[in-house]
């Protein structure tokens, strides 16, 4: 017999559900103004693409190591949109899965 959601903790999943999506505009604009960035200032050649690959890896990793479990799960909520902005319809079945 499985004991069935409280409602306080289906209420709290709800509205994080509501406020990444409410995002969608803000991580849309966001994403043209990085495109262009990256279209004023290209990397010069595909080492030059690599490195900056790394460096934001580097900082994103970096800035993991102080995030509590709470704040990861913003982060990976946020990417699931991110991607979903990018590839529509690909990631449904994967979309919202624990790690």
């Amino acid at each position: 017999m499985s004991n069935p959601e409280p409602t306080p903790l289906r209420a709290a999943e709800t509205a994080f559900e509501l406020a990444i999506r409410a995002m969608g505009q803000a991580l849309v604009d966001a994403s043209a103004a990085a495109h262009e960035i990256d279209a004023l200032d290209p990397p010069k050649d595909d080492q030059d693409a690599d490195y900056d690959r790394l460096l934001w890896l580097g900082k994103i990793t970096d800035g993991l190591s102080v995030l509590c479990t709470p704040r990861l799960r913003v982060l990976a909520a946020i990417l699931d949109e991110v991607a979903a902005l990018e590839e529509p319809g690909e990631l449904g079945d994967k979309r919202h899965t624990a790690h």
